[in-house]
């Protein structure tokens, strides 16, 4: 991030998440462990400030403990809804996934 930005205040992500749904492995899909290998935001980027990121839930917990290992802290949970055309055949074909409920894995 350090070439792509300077100072900012807030930070918006969506990687395209590898999940238990993705039925090719993609090289362009990320899994929660490459994710947690390869992000760092530095102070030269943001000092202060707020990073929304797109998440399934089941990945939430793990996100969570990446960044309180970078000093961020979790404040709340959103919700937004992308308006973006090209995912909306993506997202018509999920509508016959069962997705799996909320559960806790670990005492956090």
């Amino acid at each position: 991030m350090d070439d792509h930005a300077e100072d900012v205040q807030a930070v918006l992500m969506n990687p395209p998440w590898e999940n238990s749904f993705t039925k090719d492995k993609q090289s362009r899909k990320i899994s929660i462990d490459d994710f947690k290998k390869g992000f760092q935001i530095s102070t030269k980027v943001m000092k202060d400030g707020l990073v929304f990121i797109w998440v399934e839930k089941e990945l939430i917990c793990d996100l969570i403990k990446c960044f309180e290992a970078q000093d961020f802290f979790y404040v709340e949970n959103v919700c937004y809804v992308m308006l973006d055309q090209i995912k909306k055949k993506g997202i018509d074909d999920s509508r016959d996934i069962d997705i799996s409920d909320s559960f806790v894995r670990e005492d956090y």
